[in-house]
């Protein structure tokens, strides 16, 4: 394949990764300020090349490698099939929960509230949401 090609063939497979990884950095704050992907800040977060991020993203290379894909679940604590689009992203901050986008704070606290175990996640999640359904009362 020529370098720069787009894949064929397996067009679900590159969509769904490149939803994953564009909700990734919109939740944690690693898009630039036109809601598009920064890939050298994805690409620190993870600890790979940014151009590696890009051709992910636009889907040049159709898949994630399982080494890359441990990198991104370690970075964002979620799951190999989160990753590559096959299990949702169960974000604590949403469209849904926030009109804002989050700011480095949010950020940072997303982070420390996933390194929590799923149980006490799934707690904080229920506690939000219900702290802000009161909020909008």
């Amino acid at each position: 394949m020529r370098k720069g090609k787009r894949v064929t063939g397996e067009k679900g497979k590159r969509d769904d990764l490149t939803q994953s990884l564009q909700q990734l950095a919109e939740l944690h704050g690693l898009t630039h300020e036109d809601g598009r992907l920064n890939y050298t800040a994805f690409g620190r977060r993870v600890g790979l090349p940014a151009p590696t991020i890009m051709r992910w993203h636009k889907g040049i290379t159709k898949d994630v490698s399982s080494k890359a894909a441990q990198l991104i679940c370690r970075a964002f604590n979620i799951s190999e099939a989160q990753v590559r689009g096959l299990e949702p992203i169960t974000p604590l901050l949403n469209k849904r929960n926030s009109e804002r986008k989050p700011d480095q704070r949010d950020v940072q606290l997303i982070a420390q509230l996933r390194s929590l175990p799923v149980r006490e996640q799934k707690e904080v999640e229920r506690f939000v949401d219900i702290r802000l359904k009161m909020l909008r009362q």
